[in-house]
């Protein structure tokens, strides 16, 4: 049976957790301040929501050099019939 995509992304984020987990030594586990793991969520949901900010300028300029590239074929294919 195949799994879905997104059950089988959830599914190997949490292999790769798991697998992390056992891979640290009992030595470099140590208590992790609750407040150093809010601010460094607070960092990477800032760095992902310019990320999208960015792909979304992007996307946005894509389109819009596409759009102007097709008036501009449309234009040459008028000129020329």
């Amino acid at each position: 049976a195949t799994i879905p995509a997104a059950s089988n992304s959830a599914s190997l984020r949490y292999f790769t957790k798991a697998i992390n987990e056992v891979s640290k030594s009992e030595e470099h586990k140590e208590a992790v301040d609750p407040k150093v793991l809010a601010e460094k969520r607070q960092q990477r949901l800032a760095r992902n929501r310019e990320s999208a900010r960015q792909s979304r300028r992007r996307k946005k300029e894509h389109l819009s050099n596409l759009a102007a590239k097709v008036r501009r074929l449309q234009r040459q294919l008028e000129t020329e019939v």
